[in-house]
């Protein structure tokens, strides 16, 4: 019976490593933007730090504002962080999830205070 267990739990953890190794890297510098009301282009960037786990950290740069990356994750080509966003002494909560292409990123941000939409293409620096 110990065989049988042993092969399993060597299964399983080399396909968690494979897994990990398929993972996305996204630890860099990342450049966007998004609109203004406006309609005006505000550049973003994106300063992302990604643990072995696929944890992310960093910061989100934007036009007047810089927030903490918050919740961050990597699974995979799949991507998805928070970050809050001041403006004029309004804080906004704006999610960015998404699939990461070599150095490109396609993400939808959803803005927290209305569920607005907008898709947005990264590049990495």
């Amino acid at each position: 019976m110990k065989t049988p267990l042993r092969r399993a739990l060597l299964a399983v953890t080399l396909l968690a490593s494979a897994v990990s190794l398929l993972a996305a890297d996204v630890t860099g510098v990342w450049h966007t933007g998004l609109p203004s009301r406006q309609g005006n282009i505000r550049p973003y960037t994106f300063e992302l730090e990604q643990a072995a786990d696929g944890a992310l950290s960093g910061k989100v740069i934007g036009f007047r504002s810089e927030g903490a990356v918050q919740d961050g994750k990597v699974v995979g080509d799949q991507i998805r962080f928070s970050a809050e966003n001041s403006y004029y002494a309004r804080s906004v909560l704006m999610t960015f999830s998404g699939v990461v292409e070599g150095g490109k990123m396609d993400l939808v941000v959803t803005f927290a205070d209305n569920d607005q939409k907008l898709e947005i293409t990264a590049t990495k620096e």
